[in-house]
């Protein structure tokens, strides 16, 4: 019929308004919980601290004084006739080059690690292993299964949650590192790529929604249409295509945010976890030229 506009249906729920904000109340209470769980993060000690102090300067810097150099220290001769059935023995023996001796996978962490806010980043990637393996089997399943298979709506369940706690652990993350100011002491780079991590993973789960092949998916992707067409983007990326999304989703921004994430924690290993501002700071000694 000319001239008859078709408006979609309103999502049954409570909604709360101030002004131009217009927010769901369980997204609220989520954003309450995030804060609450962050908060006591950072007062609640975390568990039985099996840690020592952060070694000196000096016997860092004498431990690193040459990349591939063995290690020689007290402490090393003292771990040689240790237990070495430990998987990270093995792996950590198999590195070379990236980080220095004994950082690559250490068994041992400085004592202001024995907190909360510091599990918050391995939590992430533990909810990003979940993420990728959901995501492969919805991606063996076909773009349909999902909607017609119990075990497909199983799997769709698991990958959806798995992205909520993905964000919910990363978002705290970025919270805790943002008031220790975590670009100290030469990590520049580490906060860089775990914010650009952050950034490209909210993409990445705005192609998944419009991939999701139902009406939810097609009502937001006419409206981000409008949105990306107003600054010019629309030629480039256009949401209302689902293969391209779909492309966008399960290759491209995963591989990208997967590269990120590997050089973030890689940076981490390297430079050593941001201690708390009060700490004094120690720095993996490393045999770098381009002060890094």
């Amino acid at each position: 019929m000319i001239g008859m506009a078709f408006t979609a249906p309103m999502e049954t729920g409570t909604y709360l308004h101030w002004g131009i904000i217009n927010i769901s109340l369980t997204n609220v209470l989520i954003i309450v919980a995030m804060v609450i769980v962050f908060v006591v993060a950072l007062v609640l000690p975390f568990g039985r601290a099996q840690s020592e102090e952060a070694p000196s300067p000096e016997s860092l810097q004498l431990q690193g004084a040459g990349r591939g150099v063995p290690n020689t220290s007290a402490t090393a001769q003292r771990s040689a006739g240790a237990e070495t059935s430990s998987w990270t023995v093995h792996l950590r023996s198999r590195i070379s080059g990236i980080v220095p001796p004994g950082q690559a996978l250490p068994d041992r962490q400085p004592a202001y690690v024995a907190s909360w806010i510091y599990v918050f980043g391995v939590l992430t990637i533990a909810a990003l292993f979940v993420v990728v393996l959901t995501g492969a089997g919805l991606a063996i399943g076909g773009s349909t299964w999902w909607h017609v298979s119990s075990l497909g709506h199983v799997v769709n369940s698991l990958h959806l949650w798995s992205v909520e706690l993905f964000f919910v652990f990363m978002v705290i993350h970025l919270w805790g590192k943002f008031w220790m100011a975590a670009w100290r002491g030469r990590r520049a780079m580490t906060w860089i790529t775990g914010v650009l991590s952050f950034a490209l993973s909210i993409a990445t789960a705005f192609t998944g929604y419009l991939s999701q092949s139902n009406f939810d998916s097609q009502w937001i992707g006419t409206q981000a249409k409008d949105g990306l067409n107003s600054i010019g983007f629309g030629a480039w990326f256009n949401v209302l295509n689902p293969g391209q999304m779909l492309m966008w989703h399960i290759l491209l921004l995963p591989g990208v945010v997967g590269l990120l994430v590997v050089v973030h924690v890689v940076l981490v290993r390297r430079h050593g976890v941001v201690p708390p501002l009060d700490a004094q700071d120690v720095v993996p000694a490393l045999d770098t030229e381009d002060g890094e």
